[in-house]
C-alpha cells in the first residue's frame, strides 16, 4: 500500500516515531525563495492565511461573492507574472492573493493537487463587473504570451495568457457536512440559502448567476469543439484522474482498445519540476526505443486534443500486481507452495523485463507494483515509464512510490533492482516496509520466504539483492533502526517492554506528550484518546501503572484551556479526555470537561461514537455516574432519548450512521452507547435499541467464500475485520449485548464467520483500531471456545513486535515510524495483551473501568442451536448491575 503523504511529511531521518507534519512546500533546507518583489505601498494591508499572502486597500470593502480572476504561472516565469500583476492590481486598487514562495507554487501544480484548484498563482477580487472587464483587458495584454497551466476549475478569458475567472466566494462562508466538516459556500441569489461553493475540474455557472458581457466571447469559445483524434473512438472511458491528467480506456469502432495517456502542460510538477508533458515526451521517447520488446506496453501513436497531449498505447489486459496479490491471500494461506509456484513465474516475468529495458540502456525510475500488471494468464505488462532514464544519467528522486525507492547511494540500475526486491518481498511479506526503522526485520522476512515458500522464491530474491549493494536502504529509512524480539518474548515481558518503550520514546514527542499517529485532525490530537496522552494514560491506569502527575497535570489543563470550536468527541477530542480524567480521580475536571463536551455536541451534526453524540453522550454518563452528578446524568439522559428519537430507520441520521458500519462510525457505537445506558438506569429499552442498532450492522456485513463475515467499504472497494471499522468492532459490542441481555445475538454462522474474519494469517497493522490487537480481543470476548483462535493471534501479535534494547516497540499506521498511542501503537498493544491475560476482553473499549467490569462479570450465554432465534427481543433483563 503506497505511503500516504501525511506519514512521509512527518518522517525525518534523526528519529524512528513521525514528528511534526511538514508542508512539502517547505521540507528542502534552502530559505524558501520569495516571489514578490515589490515593497508593500502605502495605504495597503498585508496578511498571511493558509500558505498565501493577501494585500488589500486599507479601506476596501469586500463583497461577500463575485467573479474573480486566477493568474497561473510556472516556475520559470512567476516572478515576472507576479510583478505584471502586482503593478496592474496596485493601479487599479484592486485586492488580491498570491502564494509567495517558488516552493508552494510548485506544491500548488503538483501531481497530486486537487484538480479543482491546481495552478491558482494569484487571486484577483475585482469589486464589480466593471472592473473586471478592465482587469482582464490590462491581465491579458501584460500576461500575453507568459506560461501557466490551464486552471480546470475555471473559464480561460484569453488563449495567449494564463487568465482565467470563476465565480465563487470572496469572503468565507461555510456551512457544515454531513460530519461537521466545513464546506466553503456561496449565497443562492434566489433563495438566499447558503449553496456548495463548487470547485470541480470543469468550469461551471451556479445557478442564477449570469454571465457579464465581458465574458461572453470567451465563454462562447469554451463550448466549440475541436477536431482530434479523440473524435474517432467510439468509446472512452476514464481509468484514473490525477492533476497531471488522465488515463482513459478507448474503444475503436472497429472493436480495438487503446489506452489513452493525457499530459497536462505546465501541470502535475513532479519533485524535479517537470511538468506532466515534459515527462510524457521522455516516456515517448523510451517507449518508441523499447518498440517490440515483451513485457513492455506498446506505444501506437501521439497526438494533441485541446491543450493536451495524448499517448496512444495498447490496452494491456489484467490487474496491477497489488491487486493479483489480493486476489490470491487464501491460496497464499491455504497452499503456500501453489502460490509460490504462481509467484515464481510472475517474478520471473518481471526480471527479464527489467534485464531486457537495462541492456537497452533504459532505468525504470519509478518501479512499483501499480506500474505492473498481470494478466489472467500469468502474462506480465511494465507500465508507465515517464520517469525513465539513461542508465548513465545521474540519478533524481522526483516523484515516487517511496517505500520501493532507494536511497542517494545507489545509481538507476541498481535503484531499479532495489525496487524490484522490494516488490518480490510485497508478494510474499506485505508489512516489509517495517525495513524503514528495523533493517533486521527485512531479514527475517526474507528467511521466512526461504521456510515457507522455498528455495526458488528465497533464491529469486537472494539474485536480484546481490544487483544493488547490501548497504542500501529506502530513502525514507530513519537513521535511529530497533531490532526484531529474540525468542521467547511472552504475554508479561511484552507488556513490561512495552510500557517501559512508551516511557522511552517520550524523547521523540515534539509536542511533550507521547508519539503516537501523524493523523492530527487538531492542534490538540497528541492529547486526545487515541492518538495523544490520555489514551496512553488510560492504558498505563488500566494496566496497573500510575501515570505521572505533570501528564495529569497537563491533560486537566488541556480540559480546561480546550476551545468551544474544536472537537467535542469521544476519540479524538475532549470526551475521551474526560473519561480519561475520570478514571484517573480527577472528578471536578473530568465533569466540566464532559459537560463542556455534550453540550458543544449537540450543536453539531456529527452523532457517531467516534466523534459525535453517541460518544459524547456515553462520557457524560460515565463520568456523571462515577461522580454522582445527578444534573449531568438528567442532561446526558435527555441527550440520549433526543439522539434515539433522531436516529430512527431511513432518516438522513440513520443514514449517516451507514456510510462506515461499525463501532466508530457505525450503528454499532450507538449500541455501545445503548449498552452502557442500560447500566446505569436498568432499563430494558436500550437493551431493545441496542439489538435493533447492531442488527442492522450485521446484516449489512458480507461473507466471502472462504467464510470470512466483514463489513463492505463499497468506496474503496474492500472488506473490513478491525475493531474501528469492521467485523471485531461489531463482535466486541455482540459479546457485550449478550452477555448483559442473556440472549445470543449472532447466528451461529455470522458468528462463525465473524471468528474467522478476526483469525487470519495476516493483518497489515499490530495495533488495537485497525490491527491485530483489537481483534485478539473481539476474539476473546466472543461466546464459545475460542482460546485457540485467541492464543494463536496474540502469538502473531507478539511476533509483529519490535525491540530496542529492554524496550518493546512496535510500528505505526504506514509502517514506516514506531508508534505509542492508544489507536496505533504501544499502549492499545499493552492494554489488549494486558485484556487477554487478565480475561477481561472489553478493557479495551472507550468506556468506564466500571462498565468493563460490568461487560465481564455477566454470564456467558451458551451458543444457540443451529436455526434456532438467537435473541428475544422482549425478554427483559435480569443481570446484577455493578456499582
Amino acid at each position: 500500500m503506497p505511503v500516504r503523504a501525511e506519514y512521509y511529511m512527518g518522517a525525518t531521518k534523526a528519529s524512528p516515531f513521525y514528528g511534526e507534519p511538514q508542508n512539502p512546500a517547505t521540507m528542502g533546507n534552502e530559505p524558501a525563495q520569495r516571489v514578490q518583489t515589490h515593497e508593500l505601498p502605502a495605504g495597503w494591508l498585508v496578511q498571511s492565511w493558509a500558505g498565501w499572502e493577501g494585500w488589500t486597500p486599507r479601506d476596501w470593502q469586500p463583497r461577500v461573492q463575485g467573479w474573480k480572476i486566477h493568474v497561473s504561472a510556472t516556475p520559470e516565469c512567476a516572478e515576472q507574472t507576479l510583478a505584471r500583476t502586482t503593478e496592474i492590481c496596485l493601479h487599479a486598487g484592486a485586492a488580491f492573493k498570491f502564494l509567495p514562495t517558488i516552493a508552494e507554487l510548485t506544491e500548488s501544480s503538483s501531481k497530486q493537487s486537487d484538480r479543482g484548484s491546481a495552478g491558482k498563482f494569484i487571486t484577483v477580487y475585482p469589486d464589480n463587473d466593471d472592473q473586471l472587464a478592465q482587469l482582464l483587458d490590462s491581465l491579458s495584454t501584460e500576461l500575453a504570451g507568459q506560461d501557466g497551466p490551464y486552471i480546470l476549475s475555471d473559464l480561460r478569458y484569453t488563449d495567449n495568457a494564463p487568465v482565467f475567472v470563476r465565480y465563487g466566494a470572496i469572503l468565507g462562508l461555510e456551512t457544515p457536512g454531513v460530519d461537521d466538516q466545513p464546506i466553503d459556500s456561496i449565497i443562492d441569489p434566489h433563495t438566499m440559502g447558503l449553496i456548495p461553493d463548487l470547485r470541480t475540474p470543469s468550469f461551471t455557472i451556479p445557478n442564477g448567476i449570469e454571465l457579464p458581457a465581458t465574458l461572453q466571447a470567451a465563454y462562447a469559445a469554451s463550448q466549440e469543439s475541436c477536431q482530434s483524434r479523440l473524435d474517432d473512438f467510439s468509446t472512452i472511458e476514464p481509468l484514473h484522474f490525477s492533476n497531471a491528467g488522465g488515463v482513459y480506456r478507448a474503444e475503436l469502432p472497429n472493436g480495438e482498445v487503446r489506452v489513452l495517456r493525457e499530459a497536462r502542460p505546465h501541470a502535475g510538477l513532479d519533485g524535479r519540476n517537470r511538468c506532466a508533458l515534459q515527462r510524457q515526451l521522455r516516456e515517448e521517447e523510451v517507449l518508441k526505443d523499447l518498440t517490440g520488446l515483451p513485457g513492455v506496453q506498446q506505444i501506437r501513436s501521439s497526438f494533441t486534443a485541446w491543450e493536451h497531449r495524448f499517448l496512444e498505447l495498447d490496452y494491456a489486459e489484467g490487474t496491477t500486481l497489488t491487486s493479483w496479490m489480493v486476489s490470491r491471500t487464501d491460496l497464499q494461506e491455504s497452499d503456500p507452495e501453489q502460490y509460490a509456484l504462481e509467484t515464481v513465474a510472475i517474478v520471473d516475468q518481471l526480471i527479464r523485463s527489467v534485464s531486457a529495458i537495462h541492456q537497452k540502456g533504459w532505468a525504470l525510475g519509478d518501479l512499483h507494483p501499480g506500474n505492473v500488471l498481470v494478466a489472467e494468464d500469468g502474462t506480465v505488462t511494465v507500465l508507465d515509464l515517464e520517469d525513465a532514464t539513461r542508465l548513465d544519467a545521474e540519478r533524481e528522486i522526483g516523484f515516487r512510490v517511496f517505500e520501493y525507492c532507494a536511497d542517494e547511494t545507489l545509481n538507476a540500475e541498481q535503484a531499479d533492482w532495489f525496487a524490484v526486491a522490494r516488490i518480490i518481498m510485497l508478494l510474499y511479506c506485505a508489512d516489509f516496509e517495517i525495513e524503514a526503522v528495523s533493517p533486521s526485520f527485512w531479514d527475517r522476512c526474507h528467511q521466512e520466504i526461504q521456510n515457507t515458500y522455498g528455495d526458488s522464491a528465497a533464491n529469486q530474491l537472494t539474485w536480484v539483492e546481490n544487483q544493488y549493494p547490501k548497504t542500501a536502504r529506502p530513502v525514507l529509512a530513519s537513521d535511529f533502526t530497533v531490532d526484531i524480539p529474540p525468542p521467547g518474548l511472552n504475554v508479561d515481558t511484552a507488556i513490561a517492554g512495552l510500557l517501559s518503550g512508551i516511557d522511552w520514546s517520550r524523547q521523540y514527542a515534539h509536542h511533550g506528550a507521547f508519539p503516537g499517529d501523524i493523523i492530527e485532525t487538531s492542534p490538540h490530537s497528541h492529547e486526545t484518546l487515541t492518538t495523544g496522552r490520555a489514551g496512553v494514560m488510560l492504558a498505563q491506569h488500566r494496566i496497573g501503572r500510575s501515570p505521572v502527575n505533570s501528564d495529569i497535570t497537563a491533560l486537566t489543563t488541556v480540559a480546561r484551556q480546550w476551545p468551544a470550536h474544536d472537537n467535542p468527541g469521544l476519540l479524538t477530542g475532549l470526551a475521551g479526555i474526560a473519561l480519561a480524567l475520570s478514571e484517573l480521580g480527577e472528578t471536578d475536571q473530568s465533569v466540566v470537561a464532559a459537560r463542556k463536551a455534550l453540550n458543544w455536541s449537540l450543536a453539531r451534526r456529527r452523532l457517531d461514537l467516534a466523534g459525535g453524540q453517541a460518544g459524547t453522550i456515553l462520557v457524560a454518563l460515565e463520568v456523571a455516574h462515577a461522580a454522582e452528578d445527578r444534573q449531568l446524568t438528567d442532561a446526558a439522559l435527555q441527550a440520549y432519548e433526543r439522539l434515539h428519537h433522531t436516529v430512527t430507520p431511513n432518516s438522513s441520521a440513520w443514514t449517516s450512521l451507514c456510510r462506515r458500519r461499525g463501532l466508530y462510525w457505525g450503528l454499532t457505537g450507538l449500541a455501545l452507547t445503548d449498552l452502557v445506558v442500560h447500566s446505569i438506569t436498568a432499563n430494558p429499552e436500550p437493551l431493545r435499541r441496542a439489538h435493533e442498532h447492531l442488527r442492522a450492522d450485521v446484516e449489512a456485513c458480507v461473507t466471502a467464500e472462504s467464510g470470512e463475515t466483514t463489513v463492505l467499504d463499497e468506496a474503496n472497494k474492500r472488506t473490513l475485520p478491525y475493531v474501528e471499522w469492521g467485523t471485531a468492532g461489531l463482535l466486541l459490542v455482540a459479546s457485550a449485548l449478550e452477555r448483559v441481555s442473556g440472549n445470543t445475538i449472532l447466528t451461529p454462522d455470522e458468528r462463525g464467520g465473524m471468528i474467522a474474519a478476526c483469525s487470519g494469517d495476516f493483518y497489515i497493522y499490530p495495533g488495537y483500531d485497525h490491527g491485530r490487537a483489537g481483534l485478539v480481543t473481539a476474539l476473546a470476548a466472543s461466546i464459545g471456545d475460542q482460546a485457540t483462535a485467541t492464543s494463536r493471534q496474540v502469538d502473531l501479535l507478539l511476533n509483529s513486535l519490535l525491540v530496542h534494547q529492554e524496550h518493546v516497540v512496535t510500528i505505526g499506521d504506514g509502517l514506516i515510524r514506531l508508534s505509542a498511542d492508544l489507536g496505533t501503537g504501544a499502549a492499545g498493544i499493552a492494554l489488549a495483551l494486558h485484556a487477554y491475560r487478565s480475561a477481561q476482553p472489553f478493557l479495551t473499549l472507550p468506556i468506564s473501568r466500571r462498565t468493563c467490569d460490568y461487560f465481564a462479570l455477566q454470564p456467558i450465554p451458551q451458543p444457540p442451536e443451529p436455526d434456532s432465534d438467537p435473541f428475544d427481543p422482549t425478554a427483559e433483563a435480569s443481570r446484577t448491575l455493578v456499582a
